[in-house]
């Protein structure tokens, strides 16, 4: 059973859904099940397993679709109970944590050119599942991308849209031409993303930012578009651009500061 309940996690992850993996961490006189029992709980409210039902399994699935809501973990404790000639007799107690499991962090670069690339070596070190959108089939190629979890071909305006852009998505916009990124930022800009930041000069920023104004885009929008896109570390070379811009990245993640570590 154990092995199904991982395999559920798994599955679940793999298609960017949170679960939550309960199982009995201490035990008290008499009660259903024992310790090491386990359960999971879908984002969808299904379960598989049991941690003993009655209150103790209903207490863990509110638990549990409480901490996914809130993107924690927790321990959870439940007393017993029987009824014996219609009394309610507490016999035991148990203790169940429950964790959550959060799918990795989505890196969508759209553009496929040489700071892209050295975007996704950086981000794949540091656990992002990188996807990468261009149009020129020579240069999204499994060779050149060998660890990205998929390589979506075509139009970066047209394949970007009906993509599931969520809030574990961090969007760096980099096509290499002006129409090209205006044109993504506007699909992308109204999805609940954790992140978007276009590549450019502050002409070119400003450029899209009034021709998508006039376009009737809110300005609420725009204002949570990095761009230029990175933290200021210097440097020019492909390298210390995708740097700068992974730096900016892992700050908004970890909602960090730029403070010196050094004392």
């Amino acid at each position: 059973m154990e092995l199904e309940l991982l395999s559920i996690i798994k599955n679940e992850l793999m298609e960017d859904k949170k679960i939550c993996y309960a199982f009995i961490i201490e035990q008290e006189g008499a009660t259903p099940r024992g310790v090491g029992t386990s359960m999971v709980i879908k984002e969808n409210g299904e379960t598989f397993g049991t941690v003993g039902g009655g209150k103790v399994e209903l207490t863990a699935i509110a638990a549990a679709k409480k901490c996914i809501k809130e993107e924690t973990s927790e321990s959870i404790s439940s007393d017993v109970y029987v009824y014996d000639n219609g009394e309610k007799i507490c016999t035991g107690k148990v203790k169940v944590f429950i964790k959550t499991y959060m799918p990795q962090k989505k890196l969508i670069i759209a553009g496929a050119g040489h700071v892209a690339h050295c975007l996704y070596k950086l981000a794949t070190l540091v656990g992002f599942s990188v996807y990468v959108f261009d149009d020129r089939e020579e240069l999204l190629t499994k060779e050149k991308y060998p660890n990205a979890t998929r390589l979506i071909h075509g139009k970066i305006s047209d394949t970007i849209k009906d993509y599931d852009l969520d809030k574990n998505s961090y969007v760096v916009i980099t096509s290499g031409s002006h129409k090209s990124d205006e044109d993504i930022l506007k699909e992308v800009i109204t999805k609940n993303t954790a992140y978007v930041g276009m590549l450019g000069s502050k002409k070119k920023i400003s450029t899209i930012m009034d021709n998508l104004l006039s376009q009737n885009i809110d300005a609420e929008f725009l204002k949570k578009v990095y761009a230029p896109i990175g933290i200021a570390i210097g440097g020019e070379t492909p390298e210390e651009v995708a740097l700068s811009i992974l730096s900016e990245i892992v700050l908004v993640k970890n909602k960090g500061s730029l403070q010196h570590l050094k004392s």
